[in-house]
Parts: structure tokens; sequence; C-alpha cells
């Protein structure tokens, strides 16, 4: 079984074939990949778009995007016996969607309030804010993320981590609360979410985006 990344560090197929055996279509360059060779598809659906090419000639593609940052485009399908995938936005480990990053974007600050344990995935402090008290805006200088929960500081830690969770993943990550794992952070001394994601650098763009609507 063979594992393949999106830019971002989040698995989305594995196959009984490595990426680099797959043929490439030569009118774009992407990776064709049968379905047949499909063990498992976490990719999400995106839109149907018609795009022309330099022939003339319109190709219908039902777009397919990220498991974590869904607006994020990895390739498409013509028909139902396989799909294409960008070769600049699949990577066959975490590693090397990393590496690729870091020839493309030049890294912006992040937060301390997000970091990467380098064994796996990325963490974010967070703190509750309860019923009455004020919000705090979300910034780059920030230790930690402060939630606004439906909750008082009254109530019972499991109402309270239940509302943590939810709250981040409907207002800050944009994903399924399943993704999203609460625990105490002891160097941190306060509450972290492990988010399923090996880049803190897109990890904050796509926090702020959410948090900014």
């Amino acid at each position: 079984m063979h594992s393949v990344y999106s830019l971002g560090g989040a698995l989305v197929l594995t196959t009984t074939t490595p990426l680099k055996e797959f043929p490439i279509r030569p009118r774009d360059g992407s990776i064709y990949i049968p379905k047949k060779f499909i063990i498992r598809n976490l990719m999400v659906r995106g839109p149907v778009v018609f795009l022309r090419r330099d022939d003339g000639l319109v190709e219908k593609q039902g777009r397919w995007n990220c498991t974590a940052y869904k607006e994020s485009a990895l390739g498409y399908e013509l028909l139902e016996d396989g799909f294409y995938l960008y070769k600049d936005m699949v990577f066959n480990s975490p590693e090397a969607a990393l590496y690729e990053i870091s020839l493309k974007v030049p890294p912006p600050s992040v937060p301390p309030a997000i970091w990467n344990d380098g064994k796996g995935g990325s963490f974010v402090a967070v703190s509750p804010v309860f019923i009455g008290q004020p919000s705090i805006p979300f910034e780059a200088t920030n230790s930690t993320l402060s939630l606004k929960i439906p909750c008082k500081s009254s109530d019972s830690e499991e109402m309270i981590n239940k509302a943590l969770i939810e709250t981040a993943a409907e207002q800050v990550f944009g994903c399924s609360k399943s993704m999203l794992k609460l625990e105490w952070g002891t160097e941190r001394n306060t509450m972290v979410i492990a988010v399923p994601s090996l880049n803190p650098i897109l990890l904050f763009k796509s926090m702020t985006k959410h948090v900014s609507k």
C-alpha cells in the first residue's frame, strides 16, 4: 500500500502502486491514476469546470480537492475510470510536500500558538472565551487561539471541551470535528488541538481565512 499526500501534507489517497509509476498525461503533464489502483480516496469533490485547450477543444473536468484544504484543487476526472492529479500538488511523502513548499513560498511569520512536532501533525494552543467575556482577535503574536464558546466557566469540563472542538471545527479550521483532537499541552500549560496537517504555514493561512469571515 502506498500513500499520496497533498501540498499541505494531508493524506489524500492510498494506492496499490507508487505514485512515480503512474503514467503522465501528455496534454498537461498530470499524473493519471486509474481507479482500479486506488484503495482509498480521501479527496473531496470540487466544482465542474469547462476548460478550453490550446487546440480549441473544450474539456469537461470534475475537480477533486484536498482533504484538509478543501478549496485547493489537486486534480480532476474526465470519465469515471480514474483521476488526473497535478504533479506539483501531490507527493509520495509529507516531507516531499514540505520541501516543495520551501522552494515556492517564503515562510511567513507563524504565531507561537501554532507549532509542529515533526512526528505527523500540527498543534494549536487554545483557550476558551466564555459567555459574557470579550472576544480576542487572533493575530500573529498570539500565544493561544481564543475561542468564543456557548458555555459558562461554571459548566462541566466535558461540556467546555466539546464546545471547544465544535467551535474550532466550524469557525476556525472548516473541517469535521472528528479530524481534531483536544488534549492538555503540558509544555504550554494550556489546552491544545491536534490538527492533521504537517504544515504550520498553510494551517495558519487556513485559520486566518476562516477566522476572518
